[in-house]
């Protein structure tokens, strides 16, 4: 399976405050954990996650998450092509710019897919996946095997 998705925040928070969705978001985790699909990062996810281990004053967990980022990741800061376009679909869809930004980082990745649990744009684009939505359209299980 050839897939490239861009993560929302709140896939990261599904798995960590155990959501109803949460067993579905760690199976896509852990398919990227195990390199059967690829994901890219926003930095503004990235922000958005630091910020909740930051006001729990759990350093050792920040720390612990930026390691895999780094290691599992293609992350995408904020550039001025991203920004411009963030800029556009805000302005054009009236969302919050931290939404505009993600979705703006996953067409200029050009992955197949924003994996999301609540994106403002889900109904104007089918590119936009719901973890749940993703684990069934594409069989994903518990069990994933190595990409070799």
């Amino acid at each position: 399976m050839d897939l490239k998705l861009c993560l929302d925040t709140n896939v990261f928070i599904a798995v960590n405050v155990n959501e109803p969705n949460a067993p579905e978001c760690k199976k896509i985790l852990n398919s990227i954990e195990v390199k059967s699909v690829e994901a890219n990062l926003s930095t503004i996810v990235i922000a958005e996650m630091l910020v909740g281990f930051y006001s729990n004053g759990d350093h050792i967990g920040a720390d612990k998450f930026l390691s895999k980022v780094n290691s599992l990741y293609q992350t995408f800061p904020v550039s001025l092509e991203i920004a411009k376009k963030g800029a556009e679909i805000r302005s054009t869809h009236n969302i919050r710019l931290p939404d505009a930004l993600i979705y703006a980082t996953m067409l200029n990745s050009k992955a197949d897919f924003l994996i999301s649990n609540d994106h403002p744009l889900k109904k104007k684009d089918p590119k936009i996946l719901t973890p749940t939505e993703f684990v069934q359209k594409f069989h994903i299980s518990d069990e994933m095997k190595e990409k070799k």
